[in-house]
């Protein structure tokens, strides 16, 4: 299992370095130094970068050109982020000029630079709004514990509109707290803000139907071999699938990453046959496992930039509800022509499965509403029965799913 879920991280891995360095241009503009806007494409970045460099093209067939920090006023996507070019001092006696993104701006102004946070007022400095640290000595030792002083700031900076005090009290060092935060502040001293990318939500939920193949593996294994009839090879089966699906995200923090969660109802059955002569007598073994199941699988989604096909990769974990799930084992004994059959129950199965599952596909625009989708998946579980239970012995079983799904969800 270690080899296949090392072999997941490293392919989402590499998918989604591929994805950072994947251009984006989108409708904007820059602000020249000279406080002159220029209208044309800027290539949209979510992360690190996006506070380092911008990239403009003043038409959408002319070579990029690359500005840093210092080059610019700021630069910015049409009803979308707003990045100013400024120096900040996140460490004390270290400034540097970078770029930062305008959450808010009005009487007082909120930004945003590496999941931090600083806040000015028109005739103030940029305050670097963080948690603070305090450092604790006892019997013990030494440890550091998180303080409040973000509080204090942010209090000092809107302490003349008492109506917002008691959720200053409160406050959690989240974009979304603190921009509704500044909003009301804004509009309580009587000033109507400017709120940069106010269009896009703070929570959006896409949800789909699904439909398929799955393609599956089961194999059982003893380290001691006490259960040889078990472990011989199953037959694959190939069955059809249908789920629903939802994709919650927060295009307003990121538009790339979303959590997906899906339900899945498939069947599974798996059989073998197994031959054993001794002298005068023969066995038949037949055997054979019927699986009805649910799966939910919940993973981490990146999509990439918008196109007439646009991939994604998930990377998650699954659980599967055996909803019936059956084992038989058919034994025809024959002796001097005389057939004799009996059943028995060959293996206790389990009503539940934990797995580790990846996959790629991508979103089709087929209506204004509405995307249609195609993915290849990977799933490997912990198996059918639970270890250790099998008549008293160790034994071990896994299953394996390639997954063909397509589909179609709201956008």
């Amino acid at each position: 299992m270690s080899g296949r879920l090392l072999l997941l991280l490293l392919v989402f891995s590499s998918v989604a370095h591929s994805a950072r360095s994947q251009s984006d241009y989108r409708k904007g503009f820059i602000v020249t130094s000279a406080y002159d806007t220029v209208r044309g494409f800027v290539n949209y970045r979510e992360g690190a970068k996006a506070y380092k460099e911008c990239d403009f093209k003043p038409a959408e067939n002319a070579a990029p050109v690359s500005y840093k920090p210092g080059q610019l006023t700021g630069y910015g996507f049409v009803d979308n982020a707003y990045f100013v070019s400024r120096t900040v001092e996140v460490e004390k006696g270290k400034p540097e000029t970078v770029f930062i993104e305008v959450l808010v701006n009005g009487p007082v102004s909120l930004y945003k630079y590496y999941g931090g946070f600083f806040m000015e007022k028109a005739d103030g400095r940029l305050m670097w709004i963080a948690y603070g640290e305090t450092r604790i000595e006892n019997e013990s030792g030494v440890y550091v514990k998180k303080s409040n002083r973000h509080i204090g700031i942010v209090n000092m900076m809107l302490y003349d509109c008492e109506a917002i005090r008691h959720s200053v009290e409160r406050l959690t060092l989240s974009e979304k707290h603190l921009t509704n935060l500044v909003e009301r502040y804004n509009s309580c001293v009587g000033t109507t803000a400017v709120v940069y990318k106010e269009k896009k939500s703070w929570l959006k939920a896409d949800v789909g139907l699904l439909t398929g193949v799955n393609y599956s593996t089961l194999t059982f294994s003893s380290p001691y071999g006490s259960f040889d009839l078990f472990e011989v090879p199953l037959t694959k089966s190939t069955s059809p699938l249908v789920g629903v699906s939802i994709d919650v995200s927060s295009p307003r923090l990121n538009e790339r990453i979303s959590l997906h969660i899906e339900g899945q109802y498939l069947k599974a059955s798996h059989t073998a046959f197994v031959l054993y002569e001794n002298g005068s007598t023969t066995n038949r073994n037949y055997l054979s496992y019927a699986i009805s199941q649910v799966k939910v699988p919940v993973a981490f989604r990146y999509t990439f930039a918008e196109r007439k096909f646009t991939p994604y990769v998930n990377a998650g974990a699954s659980a599967t509800f055996q909803v019936k799930a059956s084992s038989i084992w058919k034994l025809e004994s024959e002796s001097f022509n005389t057939v004799t059959t009996q059943y028995e129950d060959p293996l206790p199965m389990g009503n539940k499965q934990f797995g580790v599952w990846g996959g790629m596909g991508g979103n089709i625009a087929v209506l204004p509403k509405f995307s249609a989708f195609v993915e290849l998946r990977y799933e490997w579980t912990n198996g059918v029965i639970d270890r250790g239970k099998v008549h008293g012995e160790v034994m071990t079983s896994a299953v394996t799913n390639i997954q063909l799904v397509i589909g179609l969800k709201t956008k």
